[in-house]
């Protein structure tokens, strides 16, 4: 059922109410003091806690992750214990230099002063 906002200005107050259309227009003539208010997104606590993925689309965003290793799904992918050590040994040699993260910097090539051989 459609939702509708609507504000009281005697009581400073706004609320929304479930109805159908035609119920609205009787509502609206029977209240011609209050102003009816327009959202884009109506959000009611009572929908909010229902919503969850399926399977089907958390497969489709672990797959998005397998295939962009450093993209911003990186957290879903799932990691070899190789991988993970290797990420701490470049992140602490990052550190130890002063070198700032660069997503495109794979650290392939860097001496060890920090320069790029390449």
């Amino acid at each position: 059922m459609p939702k509708y906002g609507w504000y009281d200005p005697e009581l400073d107050y706004e609320y929304e109410t479930d109805m159908t259309y035609e119920e609205m227009k009787g509502y609206k003539e029977a209240n011609p003091h209050l102003h009816q208010v327009f959202q884009i997104n109506f959000t009611s606590d009572r929908y909010d806690s229902g919503m969850k993925n399926d399977g089907g689309w958390n497969e489709l965003m672990d797959r998005i992750a397998e295939k962009n290793p450093e993209g911003d799904l990186e957290g879903r992918r799932k990691k070899s214990i190789k991988e993970i050590k290797t990420r701490q040994a470049i992140e602490k040699n990052r550190k130890r230099l002063g070198i700032k993260n660069n997503k495109t910097d794979t650290s392939v090539g860097i001496s060890k002063h920090g320069h790029r051989t390449d």
